[in-house]
């Protein structure tokens, strides 16, 4: 695991991934930082803890520019955290920077219109969310998300809220029967666990409100100081926003759906209608027959 390695060897090892996907050669590597291509190999090889200016300097070379980033993979540097299973070499480090945050959030927040939050997902339904990921790349990425559930099941995990809009649960990503009817089944029991809270969204001719927004989540953290980060799923992957103003744009959004969606108390029941229509047709079926809700 690599919560028991030395902080430097699980920085070793993405220094030299991350040097190994640019392409750039140790040599080139080691006259950049203005050091031997010998200390580069025993820097990547965790035979010596590198200096910080050599790290930064380095970090530049390999694109890694972002100062949430660099902060992020520093802080095993300076011995500011241990290192998690995030820290993984074959993890990006955006991905790493985000689950990271994931990790040490006291409350998760989401809102998911067309796709189920990768919290929520079943094995079948995450491989068959990353279409445009190699065979050998997708076993890896199941493994991550199912890593980021475990989180749900350890002492000290964060809550989570979810508002799910009914099209990510009746035109799923799924062309099995059995994945689709597998993936409400996860749901119902996710919904009763006392530390996930899970509602539906009401129809827009109920609810009189059709959210113009992306994929997000509000990340808060157990510190009472520090204040709640905004994550948009973009296509390209999570975007991380700390402005205060954005943050509370997406608050009051958030607000707004929980009070138009149905109550938590309801979503068991909703589960299972939606389980008797899909059991009995193909998902663009249940779009034109949704249950009555």
């Amino acid at each position: 695991m690599l919560e028991q390695q030395p902080a430097h060897f699980v920085l070793a090892a993405r220094l030299a991934r991350l040097r190994q996907q640019v392409g750039l050669p140790i040599r080139a590597a080691a006259s950049a930082a203005g050091v031997s291509p010998t200390t580069i190999a025993r820097i990547e090889n965790g035979q010596v803890v590198p200096r910080r200016s050599t790290v930064e300097t380095l970090l530049t070379q390999y694109g890694v520019l972002d100062q949430r980033h660099r902060d992020h993979l520093l802080s095993l540097l300076s011995g500011e955290r241990h290192a998690g299973w995030f820290d993984a070499a074959e993890i990006p480090v955006w991905l790493s920077t985000v689950l990271a945050l994931e990790d040490q959030a006291s409350h998760l927040m989401t809102y998911s219109p067309t796709i189920l939050p990768p919290l929520l997902q079943t094995p079948a339904y995450a491989r068959a969310t990353m279409p445009g990921a190699q065979p050998a790349q997708v076993p890896g990425g199941v493994d991550v998300i199912r890593s980021r559930q475990q989180a749900l099941e350890r002492e000290g995990r964060p809550t989570l809220w979810a508002v799910i809009d009914p099209r990510a649960l009746l035109d799923p990503p799924l062309a099995n029967p059995a994945d689709r009817l597998e993936q409400i089944d996860w749901l119902i029991a996710a919904a009763e666990q006392p530390y996930i809270t899970i509602q539906i969204m009401r129809p827009a001719s109920q609810s009189e409100f059709v959210p113009d927004a992306p994929r997000f989540t509000i990340v808060r953290l157990p510190d009472p100081d520090s204040s709640d980060l905004l994550l948009l799923h973009l296509l390209h992957g999570p975007s991380l926003i700390d402005d205060p103003l954005v943050v509370e744009d997406h608050q009051l959004a958030l607000a707004g759906l929980y009070a138009r969606a149905f109550g938590p108390s309801e979503t068991v029941e909703i589960l299972q209608r939606f389980r008797t229509v899909i059991a009995k047709c193909d998902p663009f079926e249940a779009l034109a027959t949704r249950p009555q809700l």
